[in-house]
């Protein structure tokens, strides 16, 4: 089921981010991504303060953590069939 937010420009930008194939191009997107991940949660400070983390935070704070997978492991890659 499609989430609010999957239209936010920070859920593009992970998108790009976790599908990127190329090294030479990934810390650049991991990099993008960590940028517009904090500009919304600077937006949302102020409601989570009011009433504890919402779904989308709950969205962020995953997305952050795949992030530093990524940035410190590189993308998965399906194995080539011979």
């Amino acid at each position: 089921m499609p989430q609010p937010w999957n239209s936010q420009p920070w859920m593009q930008a992970y998108d790009l981010a976790i599908s990127e194939l190329d090294l030479a191009k990934l810390p650049s997107r991991i990099e993008t991504a960590k940028s517009v991940i904090e500009l919304r949660v600077a937006q949302l400070s102020d409601w989570t303060n009011l009433t504890g983390r919402s779904p989308e935070m709950e969205s962020i704070i995953r997305a952050l953590q795949m992030l530093h997978l990524l940035a410190e492991h590189g993308p998965l890659r399906k194995p080539a069939i011979a």
